[in-house]
């Protein structure tokens, strides 16, 4: 058999495709399809950095324009005109051909903008910025009702009133509710006095169900009436009621005060008055500890938070969760390995773990993270971030995170890709597909 040559394998797939026609290696790289339509203006890498040119352009002109000049996303020109400490520039909405006269300026404020602008042949957004400019309020359209008009929204219905009266319908409903105009075509339903009794001793709600009526028509008469709404918080504290505070539970009291529970405990936290709940006997706290907590708060009469809180204030330790001390073999693995580990080995806690290591000022067994110096901030950019983490001795991941925060870009050198058909390219290692461009 003849010797294989020892032609290197670049060459020899070179040689192969010299060979080819350019129809052939349009199928053979799958590129006969591949027609993309050509892209309108520049577009620049991320990598790039920024050219003379391109800064003169930022705080001169919108971001938008600039971004639309160089080929670059609006929020790159928005960060890097903001460390350079200028201003974003706005566009006047008036045209700087445009000279304004004193009679032009006279009519601001005296109208709409939108009336003024039609009159002057501009834009609104012109007139705003002009006056904006001068210093001149906007106008306010007042409206002065005549009887007529008020005759034409008592009568109608609020759509036939802004037909007549060519007034916008939020006019017409705030002029009716000042009026206290009812539905037309519907007779108002008066109150009776058995009905007027009812408010107040029933909820607004409950009462409107009751009378077949809607809930802000009795709600709008118990306030003509100045009545109190049932359980309402904002009638105003006695100084009677802020003295029987904390003398009874809350949910005791507030029946007797007719308010609501949430209204007792805000008002007393206010003050800064405690209940003044019984004293424990020593009974009860014998009881504590031979017994879950539940248990006990439904023998003596007490709520499970009062038990549990009198019972860790006297440092007696749960029935149902025992306490587990630490052994002096645990204390020893304690910074000997990570707290997950050490949690994970003990059946215990992790916060737990973590808590006791720091009373007993153990250090971690994790080392703290190596700060950066000036002199591996000067190589960031120098070489790939690859070559920087082996001779740094640190990861491809901080070295890359490390150099995008500072700011600095590697401009990797200029590749041509050699691409090979489906049944060589296998064979044909990574480094070996990539020859730089002479």
């Amino acid at each position: 058999m003849s010797r294989a040559s020892k032609k290197p394998l670049v060459e020899t797939a070179a040689e192969y495709l010299a060979a080819k026609s350019q129809r052939e290696l349009e199928r053979l790289l799958d590129r006969r399809e591949a027609r993309l339509k050509p892209r309108q203006g520049r577009r620049l890498r991320a990598s790039n950095l920024w050219q003379e040119w391109e800064i003169k352009f930022l705080g001169k002109i919108p971001d938008k324009e600039v971004a639309r000049r160089t080929g670059r996303k609006i929020e790159a020109v928005g960060i890097k005109r903001r460390n350079l400490g200028r201003n974003y520039y706005k566009l006047p909405n008036v045209s700087p051909g445009r000279k304004w006269s004193k009679e032009d300026l006279a009519l601001l404020g005296t109208a709409m903008d939108s009336v003024i602008a039609k009159k002057l042949n501009c834009t609104t957004e012109a007139i705003k910025y002009q006056r904006d400019k001068k210093g001149v309020p906007a106008f306010r359209q007042l409206h002065f009702w005549t009887k007529a008009e008020d005759k034409i929204v008592m009568g109608y219905s609020c759509k036939e009133a802004v037909w007549r009266l060519n007034l916008p319908q939020h006019a017409i409903e705030s002029r009716r509710r000042s009026l206290r105009a009812g539905n037309v075509g519907i007779p108002a339903r008066k109150w009776p006095a058995q009905e007027t009794a009812l408010l107040g001793k029933y909820t607004d709600t409950q009462l409107a169900r009751k009378l077949g009526r809607s809930r802000g028509t009795v709600t709008w008469k118990r306030r003509a009436l100045h009545i109190h709404a049932k359980g309402d918080y904002s009638r105003r504290w006695t100084p009677e009621e802020e003295r029987r505070l904390g003398t009874m539970p809350d949910a005791q009291l507030a029946p007797v005060l007719k308010r609501g529970i949430k209204s007792l405990q805000m008002r007393r936290l206010k003050l800064r008055i405690l209940f003044n709940s019984p004293k424990w006997t020593p009974a009860e706290k014998k009881l504590l500890g031979r017994y879950s907590d539940k248990e006990v708060a439904r023998r003596i009469g007490r709520s499970v938070a009062s038990v549990s809180a009198r019972r860790s204030l006297l440092k007696i330790p749960s029935p149902t969760r025992p306490v587990r001390r630490w052994t002096s073999e645990e204390v020893q693995l304690l910074g000997t390995m990570s707290d997950k580990e050490v949690a994970r080995r003990l059946d215990r806690n992790f916060e737990m773990v973590a808590y006791k290591r720091r009373s007993l000022r153990i250090p971690s067994s994790i080392k703290p993270r190596r700060r950066w110096t000036a002199k591996e901030d000067h190589l960031l950019g120098t070489m790939p971030d690859a070559e920087v983490a082996k001779h740094l001795k640190r990861s491809v991941k901080g070295v890359l995170k490390r150099r995008l925060r500072s700011g600095i870009s590697f401009r990797f050198p200029k590749v041509e890709t050699l691409r090979l058909p489906a049944s060589q390219a296998k064979k044909v290692p990574s480094y070996l597909r990539q020859r730089r461009r002479k």
